[in-house]
């Protein structure tokens, strides 16, 4: 029971703090609204009596200028960006989650380890830089309800055997370029939208095998989830159920992942 108190007791601390800084955002706000805006002439015809007292109306507004917005969303970022910080991984992922990129939470001291496995820019945070980039990925094709082949079976592809993290972009570029197959891994990949995003790649081997460390997934459905390294003409890595990686031959049917950078 008194755990259970000390656990009310903390949540209703942290609303009651959260409700703290949002009136003090309104107050803010009511201020600068003042401030800013009620410039204007004043009615020239003034009663003074003893101290200068003047009486007139405001004729004239002003909208806060570009500056004064800056200010205030500043104050605003950092109020709701602390808050969320101190919230944890939940207030983390919800500050991505009604808009704030990562480098913003970066720059106010969150670590780039913080972010995997968080939801943002159209999938699951599988990398994130120091200097705000990162990549995400998104399931998209099964093997169960798509007969999905690497393509090209016998026809070495130039330029898609990049096998190391990064590579995944121009692997998919080079397939797309060289194989006149339609449904291939590569194409789908490229042909992928989710959340108004539509600049998807088909993952190299190592990235997938970032991806399915963060993911915690070996192959999509069936037995293999296709990665864009070719091995030779005929074969192209595929990962297993195991979250092992294997040659496979470029006809074979599998599911796929996608990955974008950004």
């Amino acid at each position: 029971m008194k755990d259970s108190k000390c656990i009310k007791e903390k949540a209703f601390a942290r609303k009651f703090l959260l409700l703290k800084q949002l009136i003090i955002v309104t107050i803010l706000l009511v201020s600068l609204s003042f401030q800013f805006q009620l410039y204007g002439q004043v009615n020239p015809k003034a009663e003074v009596q003893g101290d200068l007292q003047v009486t007139g109306r405001v004729t004239q507004l002003e909208l806060p200028t570009q500056d004064q917005h800056v200010v205030t969303k500043a104050y605003m970022d950092d109020l709701l960006i602390g808050f969320g910080i101190q919230m944890g991984d939940d207030g983390i992922q919800n500050l991505l989650k009604i808009g704030y990129d990562p480098i913003d939470l970066i720059e106010r001291g969150v670590s780039p380890t913080s972010f995997p496995g968080k939801q943002y820019g159209g999938g699951t945070i599988v990398i994130q830089n120091q200097d705000g980039s990162g990549m995400v990925a998104q399931f998209a094709y099964s093997q169960n309800n798509n007969t999905i082949s690497w393509g090209c079976q016998g026809q070495n592809i130039p330029g898609a055997t990049g096998t190391a993290i990064g590579t995944g972009p121009q692997n998919t570029a080079a397939i797309i370029g060289a194989c006149n197959e339609m449904n291939i891994a590569a194409r789908l990949a490229g042909n992928f939208v989710n959340d108004g995003y539509n600049d998807w790649f088909l993952p190299s081997r190592d990235e997938l095998n970032r991806i399915a460390v963060v993911l915690q997934f070996g192959a999509i459905t069936g037995d293999k989830t296709w990665t864009s390294s070719q091995v030779d003409a005929f074969d192209a890595y595929s990962m297993n159920t195991g979250f092992m990686m294997e040659s496979t031959r470029k006809q074979a049917n599998g599911g796929i992942m996608v990955a974008r950078n950004y």
